[in-house]
């Protein structure tokens, strides 16, 4: 049967994924590959209910800030504080995720494409969770043993991006919380270590440098 292949970038906002997806996705489609990019954010079904609680409750703040003269507005998840959300929203999130995944590859198959790009993937949901829950129970749950083992299954086939916080500061002007990045930087290097994976620190490395390590690392997953 026809397969395509799998290659994500995971890593905390402002590392340098969505560049790097993008310079390969132009990269494969020159090597005359049929290429898919998916950014893997934000992927509601069933979540739409919990959503909608979460409004009644009060428990999806919107912020407005402006910085660099530019306004930004935001919804944050405090989700921590509610036992229904803290335990019920990373099982259903993460269902829907699998879901749309899953989707993905069904389309991808039925397209013939060769390649699917994820800019962002299971790794990056899983510590989103585990930001706006502050629930570390959600390593025993069935779905994260599921997505844990996809990761596994394509730990050759990605890489994950670190930038120092800092720099991710100045790099982005939408951050809200420099606590929210640095707690998530400490958690994708740990998870990374645990979990065996290819990593760039992009803080000091030009993107040519970055990119000729992704192409590299691409060529491995393609001849596998």
């Amino acid at each position: 049967m026809f397969k395509p292949c799998i290659f994500f970038f995971s890593g905390v906002d402002g590392s340098g994924k969505s560049t790097h997806a993008k310079l390969l996705r132009v990269y494969a489609r020159k090597k005359g590959l049929k290429v898919r990019y998916m950014w893997l954010r934000w992927s509601p079904f069933l979540t739409y209910i919990l959503l909608f609680y979460s409004l009644i409750r009060r428990r999806t703040l919107k912020i407005t800030f402006t910085r660099r003269g530019r306004r930004y507005t935001f919804k944050v998840h405090v989700f921590w504080i509610d036992p229904v959300l803290k335990t019920l929203y990373p099982r259903v999130f993460l269902f829907d995720s699998l879901l749309r995944y899953l989707l993905e590859l069904v389309s991808s198959y039925m397209g013939h494409l060769d390649l699917i790009i994820f800019d962002r993937f299971f790794l990056d949901i899983i510590i989103d969770l585990l930001w706006e829950t502050r629930n570390t129970a959600v390593f025993r749950y069935i779905e994260v043993k599921a997505v844990l083992g996809l990761l596994n299954k394509y730990k050759h086939c990605g890489l994950v991006l670190f930038a120092d916080p800092l720099m991710i500061i100045n790099r982005k002007a939408d951050v809200i919380s420099f606590r929210e990045i640095k707690f998530k930087c400490n958690v994708f290097k740990l998870l990374t270590r645990v979990l065996n994976l290819e990593a760039i620190d992009t803080t000091s490395v030009s993107i040519s440098e970055a990119f000729n390590i992704v192409v590299r690392r691409f060529h491995e997953c393609v001849h596998e």
